[in-house]
């Protein structure tokens, strides 16, 4: 498995942005891909450090392609860098040229931790053309409902996303979206959370709106907590999940 840190510049973002890449050494055809979520408080480093996030890929033969999100929910941030159009519009073409990657909807797939499971989430709901699946570990997936706020005092976060305005109704609310995604039984999606996680209530909470949607849903719920053991621990559920054929 062949690992490496690629910097490019960035029409959208106007200015230089660092990725990982991980890739398996013997291809055979084009890659399947799975773009890898990091969460708030981290960087795209953050799952190489902390997870065997290479040797789960290298026992799939995928590819995994790490990008940098900020603190911006993967959103168009009100007051900040614009990473979903970054990442939706600019870096997945800008990865398949480059690489071996593969173009087929059925072969891209979006997973991520915290803030990265709210994003793997808008990205595949999003994008229905793009992405066929995406996994959400410990997802703060209520950003519309100012989860930012009421959770550990992010209120000034909250308004940089948004601008203070309700979220609701919009494309940053992933019920919204949820509820308007056409043929629902075409994407998978993966969600587990921590029954100790701060987050736990809330992923309850997605998980009843979502479970009678007619996704190809799978939740899962394990005593864990907020931390790399847990998501280190389910990140090769989500993978075996999103690619099985």
């Amino acid at each position: 498995m062949a690992l490496a840190t690629f910097n490019h510049k960035s029409k959208i973002l106007k200015r230089s942005v660092s990725f990982y890449g991980a890739f398996p050494d013997s291809p055979s055809g084009k890659f399947r891909t799975l773009y890898l979520l990091h969460g708030l408080s981290d960087d795209y480093s953050t799952w190489v450090k902390n997870s065997s996030i290479v040797r789960y890929a290298e026992k799939r033969g995928i590819a995994v392609i790490m990008p940098e999100g900020g603190r911006s929910f993967y959103t168009d941030m009100a007051y900040g860098p614009r990473y979903y159009s970054y990442i939706i519009k600019e870096l997945i073409d800008y990865t398949r040229k480059i690489f071996n990657l593969s173009d087929k909807r059925e072969d891209t797939f979006a997973a991520g931790l915290s803030m990265g499971g709210y994003g793997a989430f808008k990205f595949a709901l999003g994008n229905p053309d793009v992405f066929a699946g995406a996994a959400s570990l410990s997802g703060c997936l209520d950003v519309a409902g100012d989860l930012i706020g009421r959770h550990n005092n992010r209120e000034t976060e909250y308004m940089l996303v948004t601008g203070g305005e309700d979220a609701t109704g919009t494309e940053n609310d992933l019920f919204y979206l949820a509820d308007h995604y056409e043929k629902p039984e075409s994407l998978k999606l993966f969600q587990t959370c921590g029954t100790g996680d701060f987050l736990y209530d809330d992923n309850l909470s997605f998980r009843e709106f979502i479970k009678d949607k007619g996704f190809a849903y799978k939740y899962s719920e394990y005593p864990g907590v907020h931390n790399w053991d847990f998501w280190d621990g389910h990140i090769e559920e989500a993978i075996d999940y999103l690619f099985e054929t």
